[in-house]
Parts: structure tokens; C-alpha cells; sequence
């Protein structure tokens, strides 16, 4: 639970940054919309398509900008926030790349004459996170208690043979 994840932030990130084990984890999903943000950037200047990559991109940081002063103003602002902090930033930053990049998807799905398929990305994510959280699992049970490097080895040798099985039954 709760106290499980704050007592491992405890001892990974210290006491001083335990309390933002939370926007970390969102960070680590905006990473991976961001890799496939750079694979698709490469896609449009492979094809020598780079006004659409600009104009896409200088639409988003104009929308990025309000909506960051929007989430971290104070409610007792002229312009009154929501005052939602290091964990209303990364929820933005994340909602914002998802929707850049299935917006840079699109464009390239649809200049290329091709289907937009989109629904890898949330049961990729969701199976990925899955195996991650079935790992953590297998790390945690009592035999492995003790000793912190046993329960690493366990956990990732159980990631990478769940995640292993998962690529393996839905390689698309």
C-alpha cells in the first residue's frame, strides 16, 4: 500500500525526497511517451517533414505554458491556480506528451496513407506495469526478506521473464 511505497522512497531516495516518490513515478511514464515522441521526431526528419514537427511543437509549449501557471498559481492569485505542485506538474506533463504525441502520430499515420494504431500504447503501458508490480510482488515475499540485493535479483529476474512472456504472446 501506501506506507509499502513510502518506506521504499524512503530508502531508495532518502528522507528528504521521499515525499515526491509520487510525481517521480508519473516522470517515469512521461519518459516513455517521450522516447516514442523522439522515434516519431526521427520520422519526420527522415521524411524531410520538419514544418509539421515545428508547427506541432510550438502549438504544444504554447498550451504547456498557461496550463503549468494554471496548476501551480495560488487559488488567492489574480489569476487564481490550482495550487497542485510538484504532482499537478508531472500530471501535466504527461497528459500534454500523451496527447503530442498521439497528435504527431496522427499527422504521420495520415500523411503516409496509413491506420492510426494507437491502442498499443495502453495495454503496453498497463502490461508493462503489470509485470512491474507482479515482480515487486515476487520480490517481497518473506524467503527473500533481509537481504535487499536477493529481493533486486528476484524482482528482476521475475520482470524480465513476465515481461519476457507478455512481448512474447502479443509481439505487435
Amino acid at each position: 500500500g501506501a506506507g509499502t511505497l513510502f518506506a521504499n522512497a524512503h530508502l531508495l531516495l532518502g528522507p528528504a525526497f521521499a515525499s515526491g516518490a509520487a510525481a517521480l513515478a508519473i516522470m517515469l511514464l512521461y519518459h516513455t511517451y517521450g522516447a516514442l515522441g523522439q522515434v516519431m521526431g526521427i520520422m519526420f526528419l527522415a521524411t524531410g517533414r520538419t514544418k509539421p514537427q515545428v508547427v506541432i511543437g510550438v502549438i504544444f509549449m504554447a498550451i504547456s505554458i498557461p496550463v503549468s501557471y494554471l496548476v501551480q498559481a495560488p487559488s488567492t492569485a489574480q489569476i487564481p491556480g490550482f495550487e497542485l505542485g510538484a504532482i499537478g506538474m508531472a500530471v501535466k506533463m504527461l497528459a500534454l506528451v500523451i496527447v503530442n504525441v498521439n497528435v504527431i502520430g496522427w499527422w504521420i499515420a495520415r500523411t503516409n496513407g496509413w491506420r492510426l494504431d494507437w491502442h498499443y500504447q495502453p495495454v503496453g503501458i498497463v502490461a508493462m506495469l503489470l509485470c512491474g508490480w507482479l515482480a515487486y510482488r515476487i520480490g517481497e515475499f518473506e524467503i527473500f526478506h533481509g537481504s535487499l540485493p536477493v529481493q533486486f535479483t528476484v524482482a528482476l529476474m521475475a520482470f524480465a521473464t513476465l515481461a519476457g512472456a507478455t512481448l512474447w504472446a502479443m509481439p505487435w
